[in-house]
Formats: C-alpha cells, sequence, structure tokens
C-alpha cells in the first residue's frame, strides 16, 4: 500500500492527516491551519504522490477529538497509570522503543 492510500484511508477514517519529512516527525509545512480545515483531495494527492513521506496525524477537534498521550519511558507510563485507568481501559496502548502511547 503507497503512502497516498494510507493517508487516504486514515482521512476516510476521520483523521487529519499531515505529510512529514521522509524518515522525520517533522512536518513539511506549517500546521496550523490545518486543525480548522481537512486537506483538499489536490492537496493529499500533492504531498503523498511521493512515497518518501512520513505521515502524521493531528490530535484533536480535526480527528474527532483524538487525544495522544506521549510518554517518552516506560517508567513514567507506570508512574502515572493509576491515574490513567479509566482512560486506559477504552483506549489503544501502543509500546514504542522507549515509550508507551495511549491513544482514545
Amino acid at each position: 500500500m503507497t503512502q497516498l492510500e494510507l493517508a487516504m484511508k486514515y482521512r476516510e477514517s476521520g483523521l487529519q492527516v499531515l505529510a512529514l519529512r521522509e524518515n522525520s516527525k517533522e512536518p513539511l509545512e506549517p500546521w496550523k491551519e490545518y486543525q480548522q480545515r481537512p486537506l483538499t483531495d489536490s492537496e493529499l494527492f500533492e504531498r503523498f504522490k511521493d512515497d518518501r513521506k512520513n505521515i502524521g496525524i493531528l490530535c484533536g477537534p480535526i480527528s474527532n477529538n483524538l487525544l495522544v498521550i506521549d510518554f517518552d519511558s516506560k517508567r513514567a507510563f507506570e508512574e502515572y497509570r493509576r491515574d490513567l485507568e479509566p482512560l486506559l481501559n477504552r483506549s489503544l496502548v501502543t509500546k514504542t522503543r522507549r515509550g508507551v502511547h495511549p491513544v482514545s
């Protein structure tokens, strides 16, 4: 599946996608305006026709109130786990190389 196809699937799922630099988490362009409006079809195509772009997803109202909490270490996650228990029971939790991302 190409990056364009993935970006389209994310958008169809109600998520606002952003093009990121290759092998990076850095957006290709200022992203603030995209908190208010979705990418058009032509903008989506233009940004992801190059299959080397990474895909980022904006959180908040533009993405159906997606919330991501980023813990940079498993130790930090464990420290707050009890406080987050109600959220964690209804969330996806992704483990990364160094940390943990609960996603709601």
